[in-house]
C-alpha cells in the first residue's frame, strides 16, 4: 500500500513550521469570524460569546488532549473546543485501533482489552505494541498472510513507514527504532494493501451547527522526493454522521462509511470521558496481498487537520445560505511552488517555509 496519509496535524516536533502556524492562525481568524468573535493565539484560543453576548473561551488546540489538560484549561465539553479529549495518550494515537498480542510483555495503563475484538473488521489486521520483542512476534504473525506495513503511532502524513515482506526485513526494520520511544509511545504492525484509495469521513460540531462528510485524498511530493499528504476533496452536508450514513452511496464509500461509524462509536464506548467535537477517520480501500479487496480504518484526528480548511469553508456556505445542504470543498497542498492557488482560491498559506521550502496551501469550493 502507498504511504496512509493522516488528516491529522503535524506531530509535537513539526509544530514550529512556518506554514503550519500560517494555516492554525487563519483556522483562528476563520472560526472567530463564524462566532463573532475574537482570536487570541495563548493556547490557540479564540474568545466567542453565547446566546446571551456573554463572552467565553473557546479552544483550538494542536493536539488531541488529555483529561487532566483540559481540566487545567476549563475544558468540559465538546463545545469548549474544536477537537477532541482522552483519558490516555495512547488512544488519540494509531495504537488504539489494534489489539497487543498474545502474553505482550507490556500493557499500557488504561488499555482495553476488548477493544480489539469489538472493532474486528473494522480495522485491517494488526497489531499494536510497546515492545520491540513483541513487535517481532507480531509482524511474523502476520507475514504469514502478506507483507506488514510498520507505523510509528505520532508519526503523520504516511512519514516513517514502511514495508517488510520477509522476516529478515522485518528483523532489520525492528532494529533501527528506539526501544525506549517504542515503549512510550507505541508501533502498529497492519497488512499491506496496495492500489488504495484513502476516504476521510467524519464529523465536525462547532458553534450550534453540525457537518458531515466524506472525501478522498490526495498525495504529493515534498522537497525530499517523499510521498505526503497533498489535500482532500470533501464532499460536506448538514448533520453528523448518522444523516451522512442514510444516503444512498456505492457500495464502496457506503462501506467506509459504516465502518468509520463503528470504529468511532465503539472507541467512545470504551473509554470514559471522552468527547470530541471533530472526529475525521481516514479509511483504506484497497487489495491484500492474494488480491481480495480489504477496507478499514487507519486511524483518526480529534483535532485540526489538513481537511480542516474545508470543513470551515463548508461551515461559512452553509451560514451564508440556509437552503443550502450540500457542499463540495478542496484542500490543497503544493510543494515546490509559493504561487500555485488559482484565482478563487482562499490561501491559507503561501511562501517559502524554512523547513518544507516553497509551499502553498489553498481551498477552493468546487460546487
Amino acid at each position: 500500500m502507498g504511504a496512509n496519509f493522516s488528516d491529522a496535524t503535524p506531530a509535537p516536533h513539526q509544530h514550529d513550521n512556518e506554514h503550519d502556524q500560517a494555516s492554525r492562525h487563519e483556522v483562528l481568524r476563520r472560526m472567530a469570524s463564524l462566532c463573532q468573535g475574537v482570536s487570541c493565539q495563548e493556547h490557540d484560543r479564540i474568545t466567542c460569546f453565547d446566546g446571551e453576548g456573554q463572552p467565553r473561551p473557546y479552544f483550538i488546540p494542536r493536539d488531541t488532549l488529555l483529561t487532566s489538560q483540559a481540566s487545567e484549561l476549563g475544558i468540559g465539553g465538546e463545545n469548549d473546543l474544536y477537537g477532541g479529549v482522552v483519558p490516555f495518550r495512547f488512544v488519540a494515537t494509531k495504537a488504539v485501533g489494534h489489539p497487543l498480542v498474545r502474553n505482550a510483555r507490556k500493557v499500557p495503563e488504561g488499555w482495553n482489552e476488548g477493544l480489539g475484538k469489538a472493532l474486528g473488521e473494522t480495522v485491517l489486521p494488526g497489531f499494536s505494541t510497546f515492545e520491540l520483542a513483541d513487535a517481532m512476534m507480531g509482524g511474523n504473525n502476520l507475514l504469514e498472510a502478506g507483507p506488514v506495513r510498520i507505523k510509528p503511532v505520532e508519526a503523520t502524513a504516511g512519514r516513517g513507514q514502511v514495508v517488510v515482506s520477509t522476516a529478515e526485513e522485518l528483523t532489520t526494520a525492528l532494529s533501527r527504532l528506539v526501544p525506549e520511544q517504542v515503549r512510550r509511545e507505541g508501533l502498529v504492525l497492519e497488512q499491506n494493501l496496495v492500489d488504495v484509495k484513502t476516504f476521510s469521513i467524519g464529523s465536525s460540531r462547532i458553534f450550534g451547527s453540525s457537518i458531515a462528510y466524506w472525501g478522498t485524498q490526495t498525495t504529493t511530493v515534498d522537497r525530499r522526493g517523499e510521498t505526503v499528504y497533498g489535500g482532500t476533496r470533501l464532499h460536506a452536508l448538514r448533520g453528523g454522521m448518522a444523516e451522512l450514513a442514510a444516503h444512498d452511496f456505492p457500495p464502496e464509500l457506503a462501506e467506509a462509511i459504516e465502518k468509520a461509524r463503528h470504529y468511532d462509536q465503539t472507541i467512545f464506548k470504551s473509554f470514559s470521558g471522552m468527547f470530541a467535537s471533530r472526529r475525521n477517520y481516514d479509511v483504506a480501500s484497497g487489495r491484500d496481498y492474494l488480491g481480495r479487496h480489504r477496507i478499514g480504518v487507519l486511524e483518526q484526528s480529534w483535532r485540526i487537520g489538513g481537511a480542516t480548511p474545508a470543513e470551515i469553508t463548508a461551515l461559512e456556505r452553509f451560514a451564508a445560505d440556509p437552503r443550502c445542504d450540500h457542499v463540495i470543498c478542496a484542500t490543497v497542498e503544493v510543494h515546490g511552488d509559493y504561487e500555485a492557488a488559482p484565482a478563487g482560491a482562499i490561501v491559507y498559506y503561501s511562501g517559502v517555509d524554512p523547513v518544507a521550502g516553497p509551499m502553498t496551501k489553498y481551498v477552493m469550493v468546487m460546487e
